[in-house]
């Protein structure tokens, strides 16, 4: 019995610990956006599910940004268009103006899209310095976030393997995941809470009606004996 009721307890954390340790429950569903690039494009990211998309979060006074376009150019170069997409955003909307940015476009061959950031976007990523890269997976949830110069080898790494883990079609992962993390959690703990009661109940009841042993001392023996003689 006893065996039974730890059984049942290790069951019960071993779900609970599922629920804390799933690698869907601790991603970050990447926030939506649209916006209106340099050349008059519309750009929204949720149209690239299936692609690995990199956000550059810049500005053309950075010294590290100039420095990192040179790293994005490899990778704008390395990977096919189907499968990967990269938007440059300048957060200073008020010294990149446009003229500014086709100029910086022009300088660094940036064959990508390439927008003010006028609706708040670094906000929502909460970018607090440049260069801030983020990776976007094809199921449209945050892979990687940089802060600093981030080099070829790194990203291609990254993407590669964002790349190679995409085995179904994104829009049915996709589905897949939200319904797990809105169902799931509830399940997983409720199921652990019935358990652990459970186990917690056999075993308040099992120690009210398990019978006291007894224990054999030298003093039990004799009191036994002297019974033994005054019934003879």
């Amino acid at each position: 019995m006893r065996t039974k009721i730890h059984v049942a307890i290790f069951i019960a954390f071993s779900i609970l610990m599922l629920f804390v340790q799933h690698p869907v429950m601790g991603r970050q569903k990447a926030f939506d956006f649209a916006l209106t690039d340099i050349h008059g494009e519309e750009f929204q990211l949720s149209d690239h599910l299936g692609k690995v998309v990199l956000i550059n979060f810049f500005a053309t006074y950075c010294g590290s940004c100039r420095q990192e376009m040179l790293e994005l150019k490899s990778i704008w170069q390395r990977f096919s268009s189907d499968r990967f997409v990269t938007v440059s955003v300048s957060v200073d909307t008020y010294q990149d103006t446009e003229n500014v940015l086709l100029d910086f476009v022009k300088e660094y061959e940036m064959n990508w899209t390439v927008a003010q950031d006028i609706v708040g976007i670094s906000s929502q990523y909460s970018v607090s310095a440049i260069p801030t890269l983020v990776l976007v997976d094809p199921e449209g949830y945050v892979a990687y976030t940089h802060v600093g110069v981030t080099r070829e080898p790194t990203l291609s790494q990254e993407i590669q393997g964002l790349l190679e883990t995409t085995t179904s079609t994104p829009r049915q992962r996709t589905d897949m995941i939200d319904f797990w993390r809105n169902y799931g959690m509830l399940f997983l703990v409720g199921v652990s809470t019935v358990a652990i009661i459970s186990a917690l109940f056999l075993t308040i009841r099992y120690d009210k009606n398990r019978k006291p042993k007894t224990i054999y001392t030298s003093e039990n023996l004799c009191r036994s004996r002297i019974r033994l003689l005054e019934v003879y």
